[in-house]
């Protein structure tokens, strides 16, 4: 193999290598704490108070809002600026959702990471983050 070609195939394994190290979620890597057990929640169903429901948030921006028992939640505080907070996943969160009252809402991640929510105002402005 002649010196060019084995510089470009040196750079192109280097770049693989950095993208694959970029994309690794090394949160993931770890042991998960153990899952409680959920029931499976299907869109558009009601949910009862102190079940604890699978349910996936969207954390990417900060643990902020969620949908969930057909209504808009704002996360009762925000956590995390304008990325999660550690031990969080990213851009989104396995784990469950429950209604431990009517107004106010617990999700509590695979990780054992947890979060408050309760009811957006229906005139609330939910934004993206940038």
């Amino acid at each position: 193999m002649n010196k060019p070609r084995l510089y470009a195939w040196a750079a192109l394994c280097a770049l693989a290598l950095a993208l694959l190290a970029c994309g690794a979620d090394l949160a993931a890597t770890a042991t998960p704490a153990p899952m409680p057990t959920a029931a499976p929640l299907t869109d558009g169903a009601p949910t009862e108070i102190g079940v604890r429901y699978r349910h996936v948030l969207y954390v990417h921006c900060g643990v902020r809002n969620a949908d969930f028992d057909g209504r808009r939640w704002l996360a009762d505080p925000i956590l995390g600026e304008l990325s999660p907070p550690p031990g969080w996943g990213n851009p989104s969160d396995t784990g469950t959702m429950e209604l431990v009252s009517k107004n106010r809402a617990l999700f509590l991640s695979h990780s054992g990471e947890q979060a408050f929510f309760i009811p957006a105002p229906e005139d609330y402005q939910f934004k993206l983050c940038m």
